[in-house]
């Protein structure tokens, strides 16, 4: 068995990789600890998380404040709902490319680069509410020529298309050229390097929107750019799951948290 025991246990289950790991340490069976991750591309990103785990909440605020290229902490001075939205659509806006891509299958990659992790699912800043806010907004910039396309992640599986609940495509929508016209949306999703599937929205199961995931649907996934939203009532969930958000985030970070959340 491998796994990482800090991370967040499966819904409804427990810690049972946690429970195994730490039973297994006064058994016979052998027990192995991996020292070296080969997730994060930044050497500090690293270190946060194992200040995370291993330090007080002090501690990781003072390593939040350190000045740094590629970890950026905002204390989130304005808690209020809409400024929280508007700083998760900054994000997108200034991570997004100045020239978008042209192939549609293009944006798969692209929006497996960027993502917004928030531990609510709803409330006025939940993750829903962030992600109805950040489609709304970028409509009329992510789009080709006959097309709109956003992030989705899957709610359920398709054994037709070898698809399971969590994965993440993107979804093509449309734009008829008249109103007699007739239009077919489909979404594609990445199976192998070079495999991309595409599924016609009636096969489709069941979606939402995937510009900002919580943080349990994002275990098993890595970002190159991720912003961790925290906001009120966060402080509810443990350590865990800040651990595990960090941990997501390959190269660069951006924290919005008031401080007394943090400790």
């Amino acid at each position: 068995m491998l796994g990482d025991p800090f991370q967040l246990p499966p819904v409804e289950k427990g810690a049972c990789f946690a429970d195994f790991a730490n039973f297994n340490k006064e058994t016979i069976f052998t027990h192995s600890h991996l020292d070296i991750c080969f997730r994060a591309e930044a050497k500090n990103l690293i270190e946060l998380a194992a200040t995370i785990k291993q330090r007080t909440n002090q501690e990781v605020l003072s390593f939040l404040s350190k000045k740094s290229s590629n970890i950026f902490y905002d204390p989130l001075k304005d808690e209020s709902p809409q400024n929280i939205k508007e700083k998760c659509l900054d994000f997108y806006l200034e991570q997004l490319p100045k020239n978008l891509p042209d192939k549609e299958q293009d944006y798969l990659e692209l929006f497996n680069q960027i993502k917004i992790l928030i531990p609510l699912r709803r409330g006025a800043a939940g993750l829903e509410e962030v992600n109805s806010y950040v489609n709304h907004h970028l409509k009329k910039y992510i789009k080709t020529k006959n097309s709109y396309i956003f992030p989705i992640i899957l709610k359920n599986n398709s054994r037709d298309f070898n698809l399971f609940n969590g994965e993440i495509g993107v979804f093509i929508y449309l734009n008829p050229s008249n109103s007699y016209t007739t239009v077919h949306n489909y979404a594609l999703f990445q199976k192998e390097a070079s495999e991309v599937v595409k599924v016609p929205q009636s096969l489709l199961p069941d979606f939402e929107l995937a510009y900002c995931l919580s943080v349990h649907k994002s275990q098993g996934s890595e970002f190159k750019k991720v912003m961790i939203a925290l906001p009120p009532g966060s402080e509810l969930f443990g350590k865990e799951v800040f651990y595990t958000a960090v941990t997501r985030a390959k190269r660069d970070l951006h924290l919005l948290s008031n401080e007394t959340r943090l400790k």
